[in-house]
């Protein structure tokens, strides 16, 4: 069963930035599903991700703005072992 995240990348001001990557990762943001399954943030800052059956370990989203060099990672889901 697929899950869809929704994400919001704004700033300081709360204006959208357009163009950053999103995917999920593992911690050290390794991708752990193929490119064609991260997503890049619209004008307004949004993005979705569709995410299917998980591997049982750890599991970050990612956001990566290409255009300030900045990284965010968030645990998205933890491991079940």
């Amino acid at each position: 069963m697929a899950k869809e995240i929704d994400i919001l990348y704004t700033d300081n001001l709360d204006n959208g930035i357009f163009g950053a990557k999103v995917y999920v990762g593992t911690k050290d943001g390794t991708r752990l599903y193929e490119k064609s399954e991260s997503a890049i943030t619209s004008y307004d800052g949004t993005a979705k991700l569709n995410v299917r059956s998980m591997p049982l370990f750890s599991q970050y989203v990612w956001l990566k703005d290409p255009n300030s060099d900045f990284e965010a990672k968030q645990l998205y889901r933890s491991s079940k072992r």
